[in-house]
């Protein structure tokens, strides 16, 4: 403390802590295999029809194995897939 003023060594300062990923959201991208409809609906292109067929098409066939698996849910085509590519993720 010099003339009442705190001085700290800004080299041991702690620098702020990455919050931890859930596994529905990696780098900011949605996990198809486990994000709920309402997170499948943040998409650009996926209303809340498209975010049900997205969950019943996984419940039936089980985990996509990859984002171009998508294509195979009804009403998802590939201009749609390219629309989210960058938004999406694929982890079991």
């Amino acid at each position: 403390v010099v003339d009442g003023v705190i001085h700290t060594d800004e080299s041991s300062a702690e620098l702020p802590q990455e919050v931890p990923k859930t596994e529905t959201e990696v780098d900011n991208s949605i996990n198809i295999n486990t994000a709920s409809s309402e997170m499948l609906q943040t998409l650009k292109g996926i209303g809340e029809l498209k975010a049900q067929a997205i969950i019943a098409y996984r419940t039936e066939h089980g985990p996509f194995q990859s984002v171009d698996e998508l294509t195979r849910v009804k009403g998802i085509g590939p201009t749609t897939l390219e629309n989210i590519r960058g938004d999406i993720t694929v982890i079991d």
